[in-house]
């Protein structure tokens, strides 16, 4: 059986590829994580919440950004059959490059609007800085996306977890010098600076220069303009709640809010960089639409996917309040409540992970942007209604029941890209709601902590 499975990852077919990629996603995705979450302990004793609180908001905006101006550029590069072609590849760079420095002339321009609305000074200064972030990683090479298109994930992994290594040690310096906000808004400019070159120097494919070639921008446009819109929805549904608790609760508070979203989202952001990384591309080369028999293995690869996923969720929820008391101090007690509540709530987010992606492989953008717009805004409507009067919980009820409202709708594209999956998404969903239950009331004190504070 070993001797099986080192043939099959030695192999260069789609089977062999797709494995190997999935374990290099792992490899990145968990050991991003992994950094990340070393990044919070070693921060967390450095800095106060309010720190964290105040960097949230920074994220937010510029993701906020970032997601309203997204071309579709991964997308395409991924779809388009002109994918590998050495002009598509370079007004793809081009673009990205024009859009990372337009970002962040508004993200510099708008920072006084921003630190009114959310009271808080100190963003006039820290987003220009942080939006500097956005120029370098519009300067990145379109290696990484070609590595993308056809699986070959291995050397990519590697790179960018050595960046993100050196980027922590770099904050983990500036925090314990400076002991402000600042270490952590310079420290957001390390990581993509380290990528750039590495990414440049080590990863094999076409070497970009700048063009702009009019049949390539037609392309990217035409596949790109709803995935713009399914992009601004996306970053809805991953930004609003700290956008909208950033005027309801205190900073210190959104602080230990967003330490709790962290690790609630370890898992999420793990099967979500599989499902784009290996399904999407895997779907653009062995769709059911092209041959039925792709059916069996794809449903195999994302009922995997969502299991695991599935599993962590769980893990966190049964063990949140644990993992909080044992790896931070007494001041993020309340973040165990509250990756409970948030473990609970993306059950059901997790459960369609890579469904819509068997639309975009086909070209068909408009379907991922239907379902995304569609789950922001409800998701958005309730957030409006719940979080004045309940806060954090009713953060964690939009969460949760937004993709529920709207699962009809992505059932019914996906039939028609043969790729919905009723009986196992049932099977999940009732397995996760038995575990999730258990949770809460395992831990209902810590509940009710969250109650008091929101």
């Amino acid at each position: 059986m070993i001797r099986r499975f080192k043939s099959l990852l030695a192999s260069d077919n789609v089977k062999g590829r797709t494995v190997r990629g999935i374990l290099a996603t792992i490899w990145l995705a968990g050991g991003g994580q992994m950094l990340r979450f070393a990044s919070n302990l070693l921060l967390t004793r450095l800095l106060f919440p309010e720190a964290f609180g105040i960097m949230a908001l920074v994220q937010v905006i510029i993701g906020g950004l970032v997601m309203f101006a997204d071309a579709g550029l991964r997308g395409s590069v991924v779809q388009n059959p002109r994918g590998d072609e050495p002009a598509f590849l370079d007004t793809v760079w081009t673009v990205q490059i024009l859009r990372g420095i337009a970002l962040w002339l508004i993200i510099s321009l708008l920072a006084v609007v921003f630190s009114r609305f959310f009271q808080q000074p100190q963003l006039i200064h820290i987003l220009p800085v942080a939006g500097v972030t956005l120029v370098i990683q519009g300067l990145h090479s379109t290696k990484v996306l070609s590595a993308q298109r056809h699986l070959q994930l291995g050397r990519h992994a590697s790179l960018t977890l050595a960046s993100q290594m050196i980027g922590l040690i770099g904050t983990a310096f500036l925090a314990y010098f400076l002991q402000t906000v600042w270490a952590l808004a310079i420290g957001m400019l390390i990581q993509p600076t380290i990528a750039l070159l590495l990414y440049a120097r080590y990863l094999e494919g076409h070497r970009n220069r700048l063009a702009l070639e009019r049949a390539s921008l037609r392309d990217i446009f035409n596949l790109g303009k709803f995935l713009s819109i399914s992009s601004i929805a996306t970053y809805v549904m991953n930004q609003s709640d700290r956008a909208i608790l950033g005027t309801a609760i205190t900073v210190d508070l959104l602080g230990i809010y967003g330490l709790a979203l962290a690790l609630a989202q370890i898992p999420t952001t793990l099967t979500q960089r599989i499902a784009g990384s290996v399904l999407f591309p895997l779907y653009r080369m062995r769709h059911p639409l092209d041959d039925l028999r792709n059916q069996t293995n794809l449903f195999k690869v994302r009922r995997l996917l969502v299991l695991a996923g599935c599993s962590m969720l769980s893990l966190v929820a049964l063990t949140g309040p644990w993992l909080v008391e044992t790896l931070y101090d007494d001041r993020y007690k309340a973040a165990g409540g509250i990756a409970v509540l948030l473990a609970v709530a993306l059950m059901p987010r997790m459960i369609m992970t890579g469904v819509m992606n068997s639309a975009v492989a086909k070209g068909n953008s408009f379907a991922m942007m239907a379902v995304n717009l569609s789950t922001a805004i409800v998701q958005l409507t309730i957030l409006v209604a719940l979080v004045p009067s309940f806060g954090i919980i009713g953060v964690s009820v939009a969460i949760g029941l937004a993709p529920v409202i709207v699962y009809p709708l992505v059932a019914y594209y996906s039939a028609q890209y043969k790729t919905w999956d009723g009986w196992g998404d049932l099977a999940f969903f009732v397995t996760s709601s038995t575990l999730t239950a258990y949770a809460l009331w395992l831990h209902w004190n810590d509940i009710q902590t969250v109650v008091y504070l929101s």
